[in-house]
């Protein structure tokens, strides 16, 4: 199955997978990484994996920020509640 014959999750990392195997620095694996999606036009799929985990990062932040402030809230409430 094709599904089973890729290492990463994304096409990014996978295509790093082979450097990183050499021990090459993370510096020369993204030289190579870039050099050849160029040569063969993977630069836009990267891109919009690339934005996709910046996306979900950015939701994973605002859920977590959602939940200190929910938190916060809550232990006001009862601090209020208590003083009555």
């Amino acid at each position: 199955y094709p599904e089973y014959q890729l290492f990463e999750e994304t096409v990014f990392q996978d295509i790093a997978f082979g450097p990183k195997n050499m021990g090459l620095s993370q510096e020369e694996i993204d030289r190579r990484r870039a050099e050849n999606d160029y040569k063969v036009n993977l630069k836009t799929e990267i891109m919009i994996e690339d934005l996709y985990d910046k996306v979900n990062a950015i939701l994973a932040k605002q859920k977590a920020l959602e939940k200190k402030l929910d938190a916060e809230k809550s232990e006001k409430n009862n601090k209020y509640t208590e003083s009555k």
